[in-house]
């Protein structure tokens, strides 16, 4: 399974500069989840290539909260100048409108997207003391008692992701919204939390630390961590039915 980034202008926002014009101001770039997690640090890096290429200032703001609506709503009713872009993953788009009563922005009428930006693996991590190597003793575990399981928002791909495998595996969790990664690893190592859904940016670095991982379906190129949860087919059969998952 894997999460996509977005970038997204305001309506109408990309307008040609003439050349010789004044200097403009900075290009604020939002993103809707706290610094450090996945999506914040490669907002990050697409921020310093977009400065590079364009010439200009671009300034990563963190607008979090509402599970990325908040900075979603933010870019659409920036004025449309051009000055102001956004870093958005599906649950904006196309998940919120499930889960949230009212939006208070309409994805398809009050944004343009520009491009997709990045693909990023989601892994599921286990604590160091909660005795989950794999996905069957994540089964056996989860058969005796609804663990905790963490995830950085309601209405997030790893939300998603999580409620899918535990649909697959026929088991239940008691799911534990942080705001972001951040609050949630600490949470993970010291065994607050038995398990954590996140992208394998944030993932990798507490595997180190103890934590156990477990990838999606595929595996990616050039990247050795984390193993594949192919010993689940059905988990895996189901996460390719989705379109736009893998």
């Amino acid at each position: 399974m894997t999460m996509r980034l977005i970038l997204l202008a305001a309506l109408l926002a990309l307008v040609a500069v003439p050349a010789g014009a004044q200097p403009q101001p900075p290009i604020r770039l939002i993103v809707g989840f706290p610094p450090g997690g996945g999506i914040d640090l490669l907002t990050r890096i697409m921020a310093e290539g977009l400065s590079a290429r364009l010439g200009r200032t671009v300034v990563v703001e963190n607008r979090t909260g509402a599970g990325g609506n908040i900075a979603a709503d933010a870019v659409a009713k920036a004025a449309p100048d051009g000055n102001t872009l956004g870093a958005v993953p599906a649950g904006p788009l196309v998940i919120n409108r499930h889960i949230y009563r009212s939006m208070p922005f309409d994805p398809m009428a009050d944004l343009t997207p520009i491009s997709r930006f990045a693909a990023i693996p989601v892994v599921f991590m286990a604590a160091p003391n909660a005795g989950i190597t794999d996905v069957a003793s994540l089964r056996a575990a989860l058969s005796r008692d609804a663990l905790p399981c963490g995830t950085p928002g309601a209405g997030t791909t790893q939300h998603l992701a999580t409620v899918l495998l535990m649909r697959a595996l026929g088991t239940e969790c008691t799911i534990v919204h942080y705001r972001g990664t951040g609050p949630a690893l600490p949470d993970l190592l010291n065994g607050r939390i038995a398990i954590y859904t996140d992208t394998v940016v944030t993932g990798l670095p507490p595997t180190r630390d103890g934590a156990r991982g477990r990838s999606g379906s595929r595996r990616r190129r050039g990247c050795r961590w984390p193993p594949t949860c192919r010993s689940s087919r059905r988990a895996c059969r189901a996460s390719r039915r989705r379109p736009g998952w893998r």
